[in-house]
């Protein structure tokens, strides 16, 4: 659990980190090169070096993994959506005001951050920090942070050996289209939340990380990321489902009611 209270450390200092930072190597880069140490990190972690006497090897490429992609959306949700200035003359003795001040001020921020897929991600990376590694979860953000790399690569039309040989995979990947490779994306992330469910009953449970996984799910479809998989879910699955098991209907219900939004805000300026 020490690893979320270092990406707190790093989350409330993010600013003095920003600064430091900032000096040496711009946002832009500093993204990038989170996203290639996640790329390593993810092709490191598939081998086998367990088998081979040096399973530290596989816990660094997982660190890698993790944090190179964690600290490359926690940038880019900094740059995209700066925290709004909190309240100066907060009166703890009137807490309750104190938190509705805040509240005020934070509400219309996360309800805008809530929509970006960078948030999604850091949310997902903050998730299994503390969880067990499994090749699922550094699938996912390797993907992700493959595309980024390549596709900063193909704009500046980058000259160094490893684009040369990873080029004609990535045009491959292109004709095939972003949209059909997202899909199966957002497929597999709620095919392993069914996975983490059906964990539960198994010796490798991980209890914490599926109630979160589920929560994170949730953001993804109010965003509108996983209409559409939902959708092929219901169409392919679930209907047939509740026709062989007409049990599982309101069960099924239940889960469709707790995706929806429960409160409707509205923020009003002051």
């Amino acid at each position: 659990m020490w690893w979320l209270a270092i990406a707190a450390g790093c989350y409330y200092f993010r600013g003095k980190i920003a600064e430091i930072a900032g000096r040496y190597v711009s946002r832009d880069k500093l993204t990038f090169f989170g996203h290639c140490a996640c790329v390593f990190g993810s092709l490191l972690f598939i081998v086998p070096f367990e088998m081979l006497g040096f399973g530290v090897i596989k816990n660094l490429a997982w660190m890698a993994a993790l944090w190179g992609h964690g600290a490359a959306s926690m940038t880019m949700v900094a740059k995209n959506d700066p925290l709004p200035d909190f309240p100066t003359n907060l009166d703890f003795k009137n807490w309750k005001q104190s938190l509705t001040d805040v509240g005020v001020k934070i509400q219309p921020w996360l309800q805008n951050v809530l929509t970006r897929v960078d948030f999604h991600y850091l949310f997902f990376v903050l998730i299994f920090l503390a969880a067990s590694p499994t090749v699922v979860v550094v699938a996912l953000v390797g993907r992700r942070s493959f595309w980024v790399v390549c596709t900063d690569w193909e704009k500046t039309n980058s000259s160094n050996m490893i684009w040369s040989l990873v080029k004609p995979r990535w045009e491959a990947l292109q004709a095939a289209g972003r949209k059909a490779i997202v899909e199966k994306c957002n497929l597999f992330e709620i095919g392993y939340g069914i996975w983490l469910v059906i964990s539960l009953f198994l010796p490798t449970r991980q209890i914490f990380a599926c109630i979160l996984y589920w929560h994170f799910l949730k953001i993804r479809y109010q965003a509108g990321k996983h209409k559409d998989a939902w959708l092929f879910f219901d169409q392919t699955f679930a209907q047939k489902a509740v026709k062989a098991v007409p049990l599982l209907q309101k069960p099924l219900g239940m889960a469709k009611g707790w995706f929806q939004p429960q409160v409707q805000y509205q923020y009003r300026p002051q």
